[in-house]
């Protein structure tokens, strides 16, 4: 209208719009750059990437932090892979942790079985037949299951028949004792010979019967017990006297 007085005569312009000194009509009403998007009202562009913009209007576009980016467009910077939010900070992951994907989350443990070093978007397997603990920070940290043997992080071979390993770690793979048995590969125990059978020497991997004449009568014999004299045994793994 014309003859105005009070600038309360104005009507504004419709939010997320404004308007040049002076404007007669609705019409001249144009759009606020959003956050994401710099330059005069009407002429928005987008922030390039690697930049943001948090606010509505035409202020500039500011470049991301260090160890962060965006998309063009964006009104926040995410860390990168490998690199975790800590009080609005992206900090690299420390060695046991990981960030697989670029955003503000905190970095993640490595889990059992699992290693990383510094900056790692994952975290790596122990080799077969190993394991580690949770935030493992070093192949080293894999030990070789119960039942296998090597160096820690190398490769685990299994204990062979008529040996055993019944702790993990890097420790050497133990001859069975006589009386006992170990008929596969990968035992965390040897096995007492049941009675009626015996092994004689260590490192067995099947334990015997006991022969004619002889006879086991308890579990884990290394020698089978002769029939006493005035008395015979025509079959093999006997039990009883």
């Amino acid at each position: 209208t014309t003859g105005g007085v009070l600038s309360s005569a104005c009507d504004a312009c419709p939010t997320g719009t404004s308007s040049s000194l002076g404007s007669v009509s609705l019409d001249a009403c144009i759009n606020i750059c959003p956050a994401g998007f710099t330059g005069p009202a009407g002429s928005c562009v987008q922030c390039d990437a690697g930049t943001f913009k948090t606010t509505s209007g035409p202020g500039a576009c500011t470049p991301c932090a260090t160890n962060s980016n965006s998309l063009s467009g964006s009104d926040v910077c995410d860390c990168n892979i490998g690199y975790g939010s800590a009080g609005g900070t992206c900090t690299t992951c420390g060695a046991g942790k990981f960030k697989g994907a670029s955003g503000n989350a905190a970095c993640q443990d490595c889990g059992a079985g699992k290693y990383s070093t510094e900056g790692a978007a994952i975290c790596a397997d122990c080799l077969a037949n190993s394991n580690s603990g949770v935030q493992s920070t070093s192949a080293e940290a894999c030990t070789c299951n119960s039942g296998h043997t090597g160096e820690n992080g190398a490769t685990c071979g299994a204990c062979i028949a008529g040996k055993y390993k019944g702790v993990p770690g890097n420790g050497p793979c133990v001859v069975c004792e006589a009386g006992k048995a170990a008929s596969l590969p990968s035992l965390t125990v040897c096995v007492n010979c049941e009675a009626g059978k015996y092994a004689g020497d260590k490192g067995a991997v099947i334990c015997a019967d006991c022969e004619m004449g002889t006879y086991g009568p308890s579990a884990a014999l290394s020698v089978c017990i002769r029939c006493a004299a005035g008395t015979y045994l025509t079959t093999t793994g006997g039990v009883l006297s």
